[in-house]
């Protein structure tokens, strides 16, 4: 999938950490400075303490596909154009879930594999975004 403009993240807010980081290829996701619990996107506060305090930690890019869904129906205009797209739902190996998309769209007939070994990719969309994108590593 190629984001459109209405389909991008707000580069400055509070997830600007995350995005400035994808920009230099490398994943950074927020961690709670007491429980060290780590969070995607960013929260005032950690859903495993309920205190506030965070800081922000590069965690590995790889995971494996715990679940995706395949999207008929536009819920953005830029999307419409698109359709079908895939989103996936990544267990990342430091166990975070993030939810994304593929690198390369799935063909039509064939679909992503549950417990499939993906690493990040980071797709350079405007100057001052780039996505993380899954690809499926080669079988061990």
């Amino acid at each position: 999938m190629i984001p459109t403009p209405d389909m991008l993240p707000d580069p400055s807010g509070p997830n600007s950490p995350h995005w400035q980081s994808a920009l230099r290829g490398e994943l950074v996701v927020q961690r709670c400075v007491h429980c060290g619990a780590l969070r995607f996107p960013a929260a005032p506060l950690c859903a495993a303490c309920n205190r506030t305090g965070h800081d922000w930690q590069a965690v590995r890019p790889t995971g494996r596909i715990r679940s995706w869904c395949r999207f008929h129906r536009g819920y953005f205009p830029g999307a419409k154009e698109q359709l079908p797209y895939t989103v996936l739902l990544v267990e990342l190996d430091d166990g975070l879930c993030l939810y994304s998309n593929p690198a390369e769209e799935y063909p039509l007939g064939t679909q992503p594999a549950i417990g499939q070994a993906v690493s990040a990719v980071f797709q350079k969309v405007s100057d001052n975004i780039a996505l993380v994108r899954f690809a499926p590593l080669p079988p061990a």
